[in-house]
């Protein structure tokens, strides 16, 4: 077993297995924060301007304020740099090299909109700033470095970067799971029941088609609490990896169409490209024959 971990550490040092996992990683999640700024153009002032709905936070946290100078009223009058410099470092980021550089300018001014719209963030746009904090520390060339030291110290916190946001994802499963446990509607396989009874987390034709179904509502509570336990566990063994995986985007497109969190779901299909990357989605090889 020892020599088992000895020779997996040996890998995630001097080689580069998640090359093509960062790389795509990395444009989806370049895509949707593109994507996501774009739908909130018409919205904008009133998310990010200095008549925002939102309050201030009042905290005097020093890295609270550097992430979030739109609390500021004199500094949420110029919102329009803060969205122009986000969607420009996406730009940058996506077409110029030096990525670690252009993926810190896209935290910083994801972070500093974020903050500023936090109250109406969920759990997937939480996650998803904090594995963009850890997108700075992946690099997809970190095997190109020519100074051995360096090389090995890039591949290094390369791979363990990846990891990091591998458990980020882990902790969100096992956190929901863990309170779902303690919810008797979980327990008793009617809490969709309910998501279905809110106009505002149910679409109107899935209402129609399950709320009179038992069957269904059973078991798609029982079957989505079953994912999260089962997620953290059976991610990791190639047998099951693929079938987990599978049943997770089922499970979010529901999300998706039947609950309308639409981002949340999308985030979450993005997260999986930590774990797999399916073959159509692989650069070609080019044959020199």
């Amino acid at each position: 077993m020892y020599k088992a971990v000895d020779n997996y550490i040996n890998t995630l040092t001097t080689t580069m297995p998640y090359t093509n996992n960062i790389r795509l990683f990395r444009k989806a999640v370049l895509i949707f924060l593109f994507c996501n700024t774009l739908l909130l153009l018409s919205y904008a002032k009133t998310l990010y301007g200095p008549l925002s709905y939102f309050l201030p936070f009042g905290n005097n946290n020093t890295l609270l304020t550097f992430l979030n100078p739109l609390e500021n009223p004199s500094v949420a009058t110029h919102w329009k740099f803060f969205v122009a410099a986000q969607l420009l470092s996406i730009v940058a980021c996506w077409f110029l090299p030096y990525k670690r550089l252009f993926t810190m300018l896209v935290y910083f001014f994801t972070m500093c909109l974020y903050h500023k719209t936090l109250p109406i963030q969920n759990a997937g746009f939480n996650l998803l700033v904090i594995v963009l904090f850890l997108l700075i520390f992946m690099d997809e060339n970190a095997d190109a470095v020519k100074n051995p030291l360096l090389k090995t110290l890039n591949i290094t916190v390369s791979n363990f970067a990846v990891w990091a946001a591998r458990f980020q994802v882990i902790i969100l499963y096992v956190t929901a799971s863990y309170f779902k446990l303690f919810d008797e509607t979980w327990l008793n396989g009617t809490a969709f029941y309910y998501v279905l009874y809110s106009d505002t987390y149910s679409h109107p034709w899935f209402k129609y088609l399950f709320m009179s179904s038992s069957f269904f509502i059973h078991a798609i509570t029982w079957g989505a609490l079953s994912f999260q336990l089962l997620f953290p566990v059976l991610v990791w063994f190639k047998q099951t990896k693929i079938p987990i995986l599978i049943a997770g985007v089922l499970l979010h497109v529901l999300i998706i169409f039947v609950m309308g969190l639409t981002d949340f779901g999308i985030i979450m299909l993005i997260m999986y490209l930590l774990f797999y990357v399916p073959k159509f989605l692989l650069p070609k090889v080019v044959s020199s024959n």
